[in-house]
């Protein structure tokens, strides 16, 4: 017999989102350094990074920042690291400085064996919710260009003097 569901079983099936464990890692300069980083990521975190990301990438475009295509995904992995982490970033919204972090973190071998740290099943929640995103933003848009048509043949049709070409 099935027992009945309730929030208290709710809140034990979400406490693994709370885990924390630290990595040393050990720099050129030979200093040790500890990053605590949160391996298991909650969907609402997960969705925070994505609008970051968004949020970044929309800054780039008011700023005229051109961010090669290739450098996309590394950027996402950026965010992912910049949420689950406590690593220190600048607190700046500007995607200069946000992109010149970006390149100083992306071309550091402590920056990957971070990325490394974390459970692929983790990072695939991530990527897994941007192309969901991805997939429904697709969906909406075709289904308001085609409403979008019919509305505009309807307007054709019961306003055919407009539309009609002009003889001179």
């Amino acid at each position: 017999m099935s027992k009945q569901l309730s929030i208290a079983v709710l809140e034990e099936e979400i406490k693994h989102y709370d885990e924390v464990f630290e990595v040393d890692f050990v720099g050129r300069n030979g200093e040790s350094y500890v990053v605590k980083i949160h391996p298991y990521f909650k969907p609402e975190k997960v969705s925070a990074t994505l609008r970051e990301a968004g949020d970044f990438f929309n800054k780039a475009k008011e700023e005229k920042l051109v961010v090669p295509e290739f450098e996309q995904e590394d950027l996402i992995m950026f965010f992912i690291v910049k949420q689950f982490t406590n690593l220190k970033f600048t607190r700046s919204k500007k995607a200069k400085k946000v992109y010149s972090e970006f390149k100083i973190a992306i071309n550091t071998p402590l920056f990957a064996e971070i990325v490394k740290a974390f459970p692929d099943e983790s990072l695939e929640a991530v990527y897994k919710r941007m192309y969901e995103i991805q997939e429904k933003t697709q969906e909406f848009q075709e289904k308001y260009v085609k409403q979008a048509e019919e509305v505009f043949a309807e307007m054709k049709t019961k306003n055919k003097e407009i539309f009609a070409p002009k003889s001179e």
